[in-house]
């Protein structure tokens, strides 16, 4: 988001974005009650949800999880979740969109994780990792924020999330927002996490 905001606003310096940071789980609705004209919103390869036919949606990203692990804990290159099954874990409560999916993601593979540490925001949780303290997973773009004492191991089975821009579905939109999705995916590919060719607009934003 800085990065695309400061594009924009050298671009086109008439378009004010205002921002708010809310939880994952009710951006969707902010925006279908009016409170704001766009957000962002994720969703879960391991727990697809339902789309509002009310709000569109843009694809930003789509990412792959990784697992964080102590500097040695695993000495190789690729894991299986099932493997971290034995492991303290560092995670977002339950409530957490984030949380959630992981906890859904161990389960998939038979085992519920050992939570000896929840923690909202991944520095802290990868900063707590990085002093043996348990393993977690991260997203391809917290891997700016990967500290010393802190390996990343890719999934041998991929965990992925998709984020996307939801807003009101209308029967034409303003051309300033379309200005401002589009400079958030450019900023989103020169970070590595183009999608592709894909349209503008598809689909729709989940029900909240």
């Amino acid at each position: 988001m800085p990065q695309a905001l400061s594009s924009l606003a050298v671009r086109y310096p008439g378009i004010e974005v205002r921002t708010v940071e809310l939880d994952p789980e009710q951006t969707a609705g902010a925006v279908k009650d009016g409170t704001l004209d766009f957000s962002f919103v994720i969703d879960y390869s391991v727990t697809p949800v339902t789309w509002d036919p009310n709000l569109t949606r843009t694809v930003i990203a789509v990412e792959r999880l990784h697992a964080a692990v102590p500097t040695g804990m695993i000495p190789s290159e690729t894991v299986r979740l099932a493997q971290l099954a034995d492991y303290p874990w560092i995670l977002a409560r339950e409530s957490d969109h984030f949380g959630h999916a992981v906890r859904i993601a161990c389960h998939q593979k038979g085992f519920d994780p050992r939570i000896v540490h929840t923690v909202a925001e991944q520095p802290t949780a990868l900063a707590m990792a990085a002093g043996g303290l348990g393993v977690t997973l991260v997203s391809d773009l917290a891997l700016e924020l990967i500290p010393d004492g802190v390996d990343i191991i890719a999934l041998e089975e991929p965990v992925m999330r998709t984020v996307s821009i939801a807003y009101r579905t209308t029967p034409t939109r303003r051309p300033s927002l379309d200005l401002v999705i589009n400079a958030i995916r450019t900023a989103a590919a020169e970070k590595g996490l183009a999608i592709g060719s894909a349209p503008v607009s598809s689909g729709s934003a989940p029900e909240s």
